[in-house]
């Protein structure tokens, strides 16, 4: 890991980091949390899965591959008022709220409340419990491009063999452990890399 923390002289802004290191030919890897102050210094290590057909830097919509790179933390959510622990951010989820994954609509890649002329979105209120918790990964949003992928989040996963369709998914209590560390004074960023 010490080599891994010597890449993260990107920005002297962010103080936080969560890395995932996944490897490109499975959807299996492990996530890690580091924390600035003088020097890197390492808070947990968890298992991830990431997107069922892989890793990817030439993300496409509907590919089921997890993007490479930098990317800013937004908010989070979840179904429950926001925990007293947490931080950032946090949206709790209606059966209003959806994710635009239509390239056609003008409000492709964002989260919307209400009524949409979006041909295609995520409900964001799920009959399993994977967006029970979540974070916003800022892939691909500032600015937005059409077909470069949507709605990338960290969530539950489904379980620790199944990968996502393209987001990166842990426990709920690990996840829930990374959320309530984040701060956003220390502009937490996730940094996806192939091990």
């Amino acid at each position: 890991m010490n080599q891994t923390v010597n890449l993260f002289n990107i920005n002297e802004n962010i103080k936080q980091i969560v890395l995932v290191l996944a490897t490109p030919d499975s959807h299996t890897g492990y996530l890690y949390t580091f924390e600035k102050t003088d020097t890197w210094t390492q808070v947990l290590s968890i298992p991830v899965v990431c997107g069922k057909s892989g890793i990817t830097t030439y993300k496409i919509e509907g590919d089921c591959k997890t993007p490479l790179g930098l990317f800013k933390l937004g908010n989070a959510f979840g179904i429950s008022p926001k925990p007293q622990n947490i931080k950032i951010p946090y949206h709790q989820i209606t059966q209003d709220d959806k994710f635009i994954d239509d390239p056609e609509s003008s409000q492709y890649n964002t989260w919307v409340v209400g009524n949409t002329d979006a041909k295609s979105y995520e409900t964001m209120k799920r009959q399993d419990n994977q967006y029970d918790l979540g974070l916003i990964i800022e892939y691909n949003m500032h600015p937005v491009v059409t077909e470069k992928g949507s709605a990338i989040f960290m969530h539950i996963w489904e379980n620790s063999k199944k990968g996502t369709a393209g987001c990166v998914a842990m426990d709920k209590n690990n996840l829930l452990d990374i959320i309530g560390w984040l701060d956003p004074t220390k502009n937490p960023h996730l940094y996806i890399l192939a091990s």
